[in-house]
């Protein structure tokens, strides 16, 4: 080869070369360490459970129903109004209370395949 090695690459480095290549890389990582940052609230080595709602609905199917497998609270269900917001202490917040029952209001494909897999 005439001119030796950097006769083939201009003269240019590695990271020269892929530059491009490395800024990517560069915002993937950013993109992903962000994600983490806000699933693990900020603690990196905690993944807390913000929410349960779809095991409970999979607890359900396997038990053959189709409400949650959470019963509400007595206190509440003695409520001559339970719906009033005076009792929403005693709620189960994203859920619908129908006749002594919680369901969801969401679909239940992530619920089914919840009980499928476990």
């Amino acid at each position: 080869m005439r001119g030796g090695p950097d006769a083939m690459t201009g003269g240019k480095t590695w990271v020269q070369q892929h530059r491009r290549l490395l800024l990517f890389v560069l915002l993937l990582a950013a993109i992903e360490v962000s994600y983490l940052f806000i699933v693990t609230a900020g603690r990196f080595t905690v993944w807390p459970t913000w929410n349960t709602n779809y095991d409970l609905l999979a607890e359900g199917f396997r038990s053959g129903h189709l409400y949650l497998a959470r019963a509400p609270d007595p206190a509440l269900l003695a409520k001559p109004n339970p719906f009033d917001p005076i009792w929403r202490s005693l709620w189960f917040w994203d859920a619908s209370l129908y006749r002594d029952h919680y369901y969801l209001y969401w679909g239940p494909l992530p619920a089914v395949a919840v009980a499928i897999t476990r």
